[in-house]
């Protein structure tokens, strides 16, 4: 499926595209992205993206969990945020345009129980947004929305796009990220999920996942005769 042809609100149908964004952006970060560390006390939703800027993570290192913190969102790819911004009317929120959330940013978190963490996040450079959107925090930080967009512009490129690798979202890198298949790319740092899909995949990965499944006609689509064959495997 592509981005621009789903209109449901929840942004883990592009976690396969997602997981391809990250990967671009921790090379292109050089060390400027982290994964949030395991901490006693710090609980990230199963749904988050658990990446921020690195000095921003690092900060959560400094506080006293005595009560623990539930991250609800951290980093957002361009992705998620297309089908946020794209869904809104229909989803009844409010979304930033692609590229502009502070989600993006490497700089934001929303937390459960605000108010009490408001103080302790301040001293470690966190500053609350506003009561208007009561969960949400952003670190004083090197921003990184150009580099979501770049990673994206790379991923893309990978796949027969000819992006300016620019980080700005104009309208050509638009019209290729609405383009995108929410599963992933042939093409990328980690594998896109395959699957049943309207278009078809089709591909070297997906000729290889028949070839090894048995099926008589390794054809590179991933088509109902793949599907068929999946599921009699799982049967």
């Amino acid at each position: 499926m592509l981005i621009k042809n789903y209109d449901g609100c929840s942004t883990q149908v592009c976690s396969g595209l997602d997981e391809q964004i990250i990967a671009e952006l921790l090379v292109l970060s050089k060390g400027g992205v982290a994964k949030i560390k395991p901490r006693s006390g710090l609980i990230c939703a199963p749904v988050v993206h658990p990446y921020l800027n690195a000095k921003a993570e690092a900060s959560l290192g400094k506080l006293k969990y005595s009560q623990s913190m539930t991250i609800n969102s951290a980093y957002r790819t361009i992705a998620q945020q297309a089908i946020l911004y794209q869904n809104q009317g229909a989803c009844g929120l409010v979304a930033a345009y692609p590229g502009k959330s502070n989600h993006q940013s490497g700089l934001a978190i929303d937390i459960e129980d605000s108010h009490y963490w408001k103080d302790a996040l301040s001293n470690v450079g966190w500053n609350k947004l506003g009561d208007f959107d009561d969960m949400h925090f952003d670190y004083d930080g090197e921003d990184l929305r150009s580099l979501s967009v770049k990673a994206f512009q790379v991923l893309a490129n990978k796949n027969n796009y000819s992006l300016t690798v620019d980080g700005d979202l104009g309208q050509t890198t638009l019209a290729a990220l609405y383009a995108a298949p929410v599963e992933g790319f042939e093409h990328g740092l980690t594998p896109r999920v395959l699957k049943l899909t309207e278009p078809q995949q089709h591909g070297e990965d997906v000729k290889k996942f028949q070839t090894s499944i048995g099926l008589a006609k390794a054809d590179g689509w991933y088509g109902k005769a793949t599907e068929d064959a999946v599921k009699n495997i799982k049967a």
